[in-house]
């Protein structure tokens, strides 16, 4: 992006990642082949080609909506305990997570360059905020059950630091002009964090035993890129920002969901796979122009979304249901066709 290159490559279950993926022995890019049935579904329209081919079987809530070149998407797995929001209004991005099994709560938020970052771990006694405006550094780290409270405030080039020690804590800071570097040891609850930060480039390393956790950030010219692994529950995100130009990586092995998003001037697209729940989802956005794949095995849906300078096109398409329906319109100009076998009705409308 702008003359930078991001490459990612990532292979799970023997399978390979790179926006193309091999599931179950099936390969998919914009093309899927699953139970050996095949959907091929083609077209032109005002000069722009579209070509899917896929198969089909899901069960998926969705809600989406585009608002003047704003993207407002809201996604909600129940069974999995999971709940995100992601909303990228203006160029700005603004992330909740939560997981509730993990007892673990994550907001980050980049406006104008400026970054909040709040992170509690609930069953590690873990309280971290963090928050860099304006070049202006506040942090407070508190943990509870290793009875050590630390405070330190930049502000200005004026520093105030308080620190309490005690179970076998070891706190070593070093501030030279402006550049500051903090080393922070605890023996019994077994936690190491270091920050450094040259010129208003920041990097922090977190490292817990018992927990299991790493945290990597890193942050240069207002680039960032947030690595978190956790071991027992088995979650991993990565996360790269270049010139508002976005990406995220989750991976969790225990509810075997994977989610991969892209942004590249406010042109997104997402790609999200879960195993347990049988589902996938993508979403393909450039200049306005989105494209909507879902595929879910339970409950054995599909539904194909395209839209080309307001021409929409819609196929659905459900087995247990055998129902299937195809709507396209061109410059107002509609067109819908339904069938369904165990009701045995058909409508087909012009």
């Amino acid at each position: 992006v702008n003359g930078d290159s991001l490459d990612i490559e990532r292979i799970v279950n023997g399978d390979s990642l790179d926006i193309e993926r091999i599931v179950n022995g099936d390969s998919q890019d914009i093309e899927r082949i699953v139970n050996g049935d095949s959907h091929d579904i083609e077209r032109i329209v005002n000069g722009d080609s579209h070509d899917i081919e896929r198969i089909v079987n899901g069960d998926s809530l969705d809600i989406e909506r585009i608002v003047n070149g704003d993207s407002l998407d809201i996604e909600r797995i129940v069974n999995g305990d999971s709940l995100d929001i992601e909303r990228i209004v203006n160029g700005d991005s603004h992330d909740i997570e939560r997981i509730v099994n993990g007892d673990s709560l994550d907001i980050e938020r980049i406006v104008n360059g400026d970054s909040l970052d709040i992170e509690r771990i609930v069953n590690g006694d873990s309280l971290d905020i963090e928050r860099i405006v304006n070049g202006d550094s506040h942090d407070i780290e508190r943990i509870v059950n290793g009875d050590s409270h630390d405070m330190e405030h930049i502000v200005n080039g004026d520093s105030l630091r308080v620190a309490y020690t005690n179970n076998d804590s070891h706190y070593i800071e070093h501030f030279v002009n402006n550049d500051s570097q903090r080393i922070e040891h605890s023996v019994n609850n077994d936690s190491q964090r270091i920050e450094h930060s040259v010129n208003n480039d920041s990097q922090r390393i977190e490292h817990s035993v018992n927990n299991d956790s790493q945290r990597i950030e890193h942050s240069v010219n207002n680039d960032s890129q947030r690595i978190e692994h956790s071991v027992n529950n088995d979650s991993q995100r990565i996360e790269h920002s270049v010139n508002n130009d976005s990406q995220r990586i989750e991976h969790s092995v225990n509810n075997d969901g994977h989610r991969i998003e892209h942004s590249v001037n406010n042109d997104s697209q997402r790609i999200e796979h879960s195993v347990n729940n049988d589902s996938q989802r993508i979403e393909h956005s450039v200049n306005n122009d989105s494209q909507r794949i879902e595929h879910s095995v339970n409950n054995d849906s599909q539904r194909i979304e395209h839209s080309v300078n307001n021409d929409s096109q819609r196929i659905e398409h459900s087995v247990n249901n055998d129902s299937q329906r195809i709507e396209h319109s061109v410059n107002n100009d509609s067109q819908r066709i339904e069938h369904s076998v165990n009701n045995d009705s058909q409508r087909i409308e012009h």
